[in-house]
């Protein structure tokens, strides 16, 4: 028993030094853990866990270690997120196209200065929560809400649309990107947006640019190729197609072979041809010029380099022409040298015209003396339902004197014109059908060479040009150069004259003059008063003692003296400036964008330009006459525009009286105040 308690208490004892071992054992490793603990939960720095380690030691300090490095790591990789973040906030805030982001409900939750600007926002903070949709045309909503339904399938898409943004339309690429959380669900859209109005517009501009330039191709006599710098063709116009016998455009995009395309023409010397052809397309940055003889004639080949802005050649353009005979060229040459002439002179004279009717008298009889022909028509189709056309023929010292012009005026109207209007083309009596019918009237005047051209504006037809020789005298090449190149510009001066005649019936227009009339100088002066700080002038010439020219000569007199200096008014002013007749003797000049001492310098080089041209009028006799000006600027005199309009015609008057005992002409009176 005595052994048993022994052996109990030693037992005892053992537990409690175990206990107390245990004890001291746990505090030991505890202190260590409970350190790095206390380190965790108050977030501490991987360097306090490093220097805990390093105080620690053992696999303790490695843990501390392991726990530092990893916070380390996390906190390189904060310090990333955050430069890329703030890297990415720069970027959207200063990108220089416009970004936004929309939320779900459509509104905007995200927007950059580009933005705002796009816009028309003061900032960007001013776009957050508005309705992308209400920018967007309404026309283009529905594309809009479609692209956003295919963003499910597609992470990224684009489009073009145009906004509505302070009454102004803006045509804008847009690219759209999906943001999706961690469900798949449509978090946002982010979209950038381009304004290409800019880019659109000088698209169309190139389209039209090249529309035209093809146009200016197929009107020309010549057969004309054009080629890049890579010698593949670009266009080429109905001409050359009709040389060599091929459709102009299956020749687009081709490789250019000058000795294999040229050679349906028949060289003489084909191999001499091919050589001399290879060496002007070999040298793209030198012009050349060349004649051929071949089989079919003789052909003149120029080649032009076509350079950019900066003068590098970009291509060449080939024009062809056939000169079957030197001595028919030098006539030729001639012959085009007079009729660009008397053609310079039609032209002025076209210019100074007023209406139709007058226009169509003096077009003819220009155009007998410039073509050299029998008889010369000009036919013009009438919108009137009662009237189908009108027209002029000159065969004679004056309009319809020939015997039986009056049938062939109904064969012009009733036959020739629709077959020559049918396909806008230059006719010859050959190419014309049904000419048993309509060439009786020509053939009883010995007329046995016609030819016509079609006369159209603005895409519409407006009448018919037309040439008769007598029998033995064909109808000659340069004819029909005159022909196609006097259309666009007979056209033209037709089409202002129309419109001349338009406006003298709305009553805008001086019927004198061809000027507006003060109702529509009015109308323009009240626009200027939509910007009261515009600079703009007005200059009022005052023409003295009208009152005695009109009951001594006439007002026919004084009205063909009015429209001689409102054809040097024309001369002088810029596209900017607007003449006008103000009255019977006051002529007037609104002059936009102008300060004080521009429009005094308009005024006396306007006077200057009288001085040397009203004293010679040729058969204007002008009566000895007094002229001065009156000038008001705004806003160096005044900002009311009836101010400066009153306070010009005041000036005007106390210049007039200044010159009350002067009755000379005008260069000799010209006065300025």
């Amino acid at each position: 028993r005595s052994a048993l308690g022994r052996l109990g208490v030693q037992w005892l004892l053992l537990a409690m030094l175990t206990l107390i071992g245990l004890i001291v054992l746990r505090r030991w490793l505890n202190r260590p853990l409970q350190r790095i603990a206390d380190l965790t939960r108050a977030d501490a720095a991987s360097a306090n866990f490093n220097r805990a380690a390093v105080e620690i030691g053992g696999e303790m300090g490695d843990l501390a270690a392991a726990i530092g490095s990893m916070l380390g790591r996390i906190d390189r990789m904060n310090r990333e997120l955050a430069e890329r973040e703030r890297a990415f906030q720069e970027l959207f805030q200063f990108a220089p196209v416009a970004l936004i982001s929309i939320g779900p409900d459509g509104k905007i939750t995200e927007a950059n200065d580009s933005a705002a600007a796009l816009f028309g926002c003061p900032n960007e903070a001013a776009l957050i929560g508005t309705e992308v949709l209400d920018a967007i045309q309404p026309r283009d909503r529905a594309m809009f809400r479609q692209t956003i339904d295919r963003l499910e399938l597609n992470r990224v898409l684009r489009c073009e649309m145009q906004l509505r943004i302070d009454q102004r339309a803006v045509d804008v690429a847009v690219q759209l990107a999906s943001v999706h959380d961690a469900q798949g669900e449509l978090k946002l859209v982010r979209m950038s947006l381009v304004d290409i109005s800019r880019s659109k517009q000088l698209l169309d501009q190139i389209s039209e640019q090249r529309r035209l330039l093809d146009l200016v191709f197929n009107h020309m006599s010549d057969a004309i190729l054009l080629i890049d710098r890579e010698q593949q063709v670009l266009t080429a116009n109905r001409q050359l197609g009709r040389l060599l016998n091929v459709e102009p455009g299956a020749l687009l995009n081709k490789p250019y072979d000058p000795a294999s395309l040229w050679g349906a023409i028949d060289p003489i010397e084909p191999e001499t041809f091919a050589q001399q052809l290879q060496r002007l397309l070999d040298d793209p940055a030198q012009s050349g010029q060349t004649q051929f003889e071949t089989h079919r004639g003789s052909f003149s080949f120029q080649v032009v380099p076509v350079g950019d802005e900066m003068d590098r050649s970009v291509g060449q353009l080939w024009v062809v022409q056939e000169v079957t005979a030197q001595v028919r060229n030098r006539r030729l040459l001639e012959q085009q040298s007079q009729q660009l002439r008397a053609v310079q002179q039609m032209g002025r004279h076209l210019h100074s015209t007023g209406g139709v009717g007058p226009l169509l008298d003096r077009l003819t009889l220009a155009l007998r003396e410039v073509m050299d022909v029998e008889m010369v028509g000009v036919t013009l189709r009438v919108s009137e339902p009662t009237v189908r056309c009108t027209l002029r023929i000159h065969g004679g010292d004056a309009p319809m004197t020939w015997p039986n012009a009056a049938d062939v005026a109904e064969a012009v109207r009733c036959q020739l014109m629709p077959c020559v209007l049918a396909d806008r083309a230059t006719r010859f009596w050959s190419d014309l059908p049904g000419s048993e019918t309509w060439t009786a009237p020509f053939a009883e005047l010995g007329l046995e060479a016609l030819a016509a051209t079609a006369l159209h504006a603005r895409q519409s037809n407006q009448g018919i040009l037309w040439i008769a020789r007598r029998g033995g005298r064909r109808i000659e090449r340069h004819h029909l150069y005159l022909l196609e190149a006097l259309a666009p510009m007979i056209s033209s001066a037709l089409y202002n004259a129309q419109l001349r005649d338009h406006l003298v019936d709305l009553g805008l227009t001086d019927p004198a003059t061809a000027l507006p009339n003060e109702q529509q100088f009015q109308l323009m002066v009240k626009h200027m008063a939509d910007d009261p700080q515009a600079h703009w002038a007005v200059l009022m010439f005052g023409l003295k003692d009208v009152e005695k020219t009109v009951s001594d000569q006439g007002k026919a007199q004084v009205d063909r003296m009015m429209n001689r200096l409102a054809d040097v008014m024309r001369n002088c002013c810029r596209s900017t400036d607007l003449p006008c007749r103000y009255n019977d003797d006051t002529l007037v000049v609104l002059s936009r964008g102008s300060k004080e001492r521009q429009a005094k310098d308009l005024s006396e080089r306007i006077l200057q330009r009288l001085a040397s041209n009203v004293a010679d009028t040729g058969e204007i006799h002008l009566p000895p006459i007094t002229c001065a000006v009156g000038l008001a600027a705004c806003p160096a005199d005044a900002t009311d525009t009836g101010e400066v309009v009153a306070l010009a015609q005041q000036r005007l008057t106390e210049a007039l009286q200044a010159n009350a005992d002067d009755h000379v002409a005008i260069p000799a009176n010209a006065r300025t105040r």
